[in-house]
């Protein structure tokens, strides 16, 4: 049953790993420093991948206590790349010991994670889709599939896998403030409204969640002229 299990695994990410080990070989242009600048303004700033609360002591699922394992210390390399901003080195350091680890969910968020800041939302999906296979009620990984989801506009699944992030983990504000934007963009304002007061609720003094209430009340009102 294992070795069926790993053969499955395997053949998910068959696609992804064919397509990138080429690519992780030899030397690729790195994204520029315009390019990432775009990433956080277009990105992070409205919508926060969970990335950083692998750091933390409350938010998300895999960092209760330090990993001192193998693969551990290999994914605290992969850290230091990604804010190297070495994305392709971090991507097959990882692609490596997939073989070794087919079922470890840390590792496809984590490759998850290197996707979306190449702006590859769609292996993102699929990494994220396939860590979950692995942790399935894992609160971190649903926020990013979200992330990716909804930079491919696909906005009714965004809300969904940020509001399964939100059963498992109602305490993180920004996912409350993901969930209000995909429903924005679905043009659902009272929904969002609702959302972005929630995350208040958990951070009152944050002036950017004040700014989006206030938009979202404002569009709420230009609709009901509309009527």
């Amino acid at each position: 049953m294992e070795a069926v299990i790993i053969i499955i695994a395997i053949g998910i990410i068959f696609t992804i790993i064919v397509r990138r080990i080429p690519e992780a070989k030899k030397a690729m242009p790195k994204i520029s420093v315009k390019a990432s600048a775009e990433i956080k303004d277009s990105v992070k700033k409205k919508i926060k991948t969970d990335s950083d609360d692998q750091k933390g002591k409350k938010e998300g699922s895999f960092e209760k206590e330090k990993d001192k394992t193998k693969i551990g210390f290999i994914l605290d390399e992969v850290d230091d790349l990604i804010d190297n901003k070495e994305y392709d080195e971090a991507e097959k350091t990882l692609i490596d010991v997939i073989d070794e680890n087919p079922q470890n969910a840390k590792i496809y968020n984590k490759l998850g994670i290197i996707y979306l800041e190449k702006e590859n939302f769609s292996d993102a999906k699929e990494a994220f889709r396939t860590a979950l296979k692995y942790d399935k009620d894992n609160d971190l990984i649903y926020n990013n599939l979200g992330l990716s989801l909804f930079n491919q506009g696909r906005y009714v699944e965004a809300a969904e896998a940020y509001q399964k992030s939100i059963q498992l983990n109602s305490l993180v504000p920004h996912r409350y403030i993901n969930l209000g934007l995909s429903y924005s963009a679905l043009r659902k304002y009272k929904e969002a409204l609702d959302a972005y007061k929630r995350a208040l609720v958990l951070d009152k003094n944050n002036k950017d969640y004040k700014r989006l209430v206030k938009e979202a009340e404002e569009k709420i009102i230009e609709m009901k002229s509309m009527e």
